[in-house]
């Protein structure tokens, strides 16, 4: 089988490889009928973990996850009717498995149209699949009884609720580095086997990890290759689900990396601005929250501060060089209200003039070529003037730390 690129299919799949103990592209169709007994143990211990019990009904309301089985059920199985239960909707989910329809995740003609069980259509929903673009049917206006998602799609979603974690909403990751998505899931099922076992209860509210720290702590295990992962924060229990998605970039996770191995990551964490590189917004907010404008001074350490702005600043190395050169000149010239001056600054054209004087400056008070016009001119750039700005107002706050210190 393949990766689709949807959450909870491709979860449910490296769930399956891991219980199999068969690489995803080894696993079959009989594979997973064969092992509906596994499947249907370990997700019933799951949900049945007071650790996890709300994993259910945030991700897996109205399904068998959540309703109680029937009269006859309980009769015959006493409380491991649900168990029971579970089983025997995995088995409707395969019995209803057909040829005539592609499904539209995994591109496969697993769908039946014609002799379809009703039950099987009367519990297809986002109950057992999160996002589930329609509700019930493919087209219910039309009433056609018929959804473009097959049962073995609907059965890895299911079971991809071993990898589903609660941080405020529920969280799965998904990524096309197999090798980290591989680890995931061991890290989990490991973490699933524990809790069980130990019969862990509820406690925070429900919540089973705190995101940002789980990040660190895969990227201090060096789990986590350099290929983007993206998050997905999930409420699936009520009329309005909540659905949104992240992306951690190639490029944060290179400087995740850095910040950990440079002794750095507390210092950034405590900045709060995770957020931010989860969002993919660090690069156009860092400057606003690691510079304190109103006391012309940082929120960080110099180090710290030099670290994110090499990485992700929107300005080139080469500008960033020029306007240390620039500052440096100007500060060691004298550097009375360069930082006021930079803040009056509104517009394209003042900033072109006030670097036109600091330029005239250089030349009148230092018999220096340092700074002169050929390299000011690349800093006149109208699209780019906020962010030179703010950066030499920064690097003036920085020469000043530096010099106090």
């Amino acid at each position: 089988m393949n990766i689709t690129f949807n959450e909870f299919v491709d979860n449910g799949l490296y769930v399956a490889s891991y219980h199999l103990g068969k690489d995803i592209h080894e696993i079959t169709l009989e594979d997973l009928e064969k092992n509906i007994e596994l499947f249907s143990d370990k997700v019933y211990s799951f949900i049945e973990c007071g650790r996890y019990k709300k994993i259910a009904n945030m991700g897996f309301q109205n399904s068998c996850y959540t309703q109680g089985p029937n009269k006859g059920l309980i009769e015959r199985y006493g409380k491991k009717a649900k168990l029971e239960n579970i089983k025997s909707k995995f088995r409707l989910l395969f019995r209803n498995l057909g040829d005539e329809e592609c499904c539209s995740i995994c591109g496969k003609y697993n769908i039946k149209i014609t002799g379809t069980d009703k039950e099987y259509i009367g519990m297809i929903s986002r109950s057992l699949m999160p996002n589930l673009t329609s509700n019930t049917f493919f087209n219910c206006s039309n009433n056609l009884q018929f959804l473009d998602v097959c049962p073995i799609c609907l059965f890895l979603s299911m079971i991809s609720i071993l990898n589903i974690r609660k941080s405020g909403n529920l969280l799965i990751y998904n990524s096309e580095d197999k090798e980290f998505m591989r680890h995931l899931t061991i890290y989990r099922q490991k973490e699933n086997k524990q809790e069980i076992a130990i019969k862990a209860q509820e406690e925070n509210n429900g919540n089973t990890i705190d995101l940002e720290e789980e990040i660190i702590h895969f990227l201090d295990c060096q789990i986590w290759t350099n290929k983007d992962i993206y998050i997905y924060i999930v409420n699936n229990s009520g009329q309005n689900q909540v659905y949104e998605d992240y992306i951690i970039t190639e490029k944060n996770i290179k400087l995740f990396k850095k910040l950990i191995k440079n002794n750095y990551i507390d210092e950034f964490s405590n900045l709060n601005l995770f957020r931010f590189l989860l969002a993919d917004t660090l690069k156009y907010k860092y400057l606003t929250y690691l510079i304190d404008l109103e006391n012309e001074e940082l929120r960080c350490s110099v180090d710290l501060f030099e670290l994110i702005d090499r990485d992700i600043s929107l300005l080139s190395k080469e500008i960033i060089r020029i306007i240390r050169d620039i500052c440096y000149e100007i500060y060691s010239i004298g550097h009375e209200n360069r930082i006021q001056e930079l803040k009056l600054i509104s517009s394209f054209s003042s900033l072109e003039r006030l670097i036109n004087k600091y330029v005239n400056s250089c030349k009148t008070l230092k018999d220096k070529n340092l700074i002169i016009k050929e390299k000011s001119q690349k800093l006149l750039n109208d699209k780019n003037w906020r962010s030179i700005k703010n950066r030499m107002i920064a690097h003036f706050i920085i020469l000043k730390e530096v010099k106090n210190v």
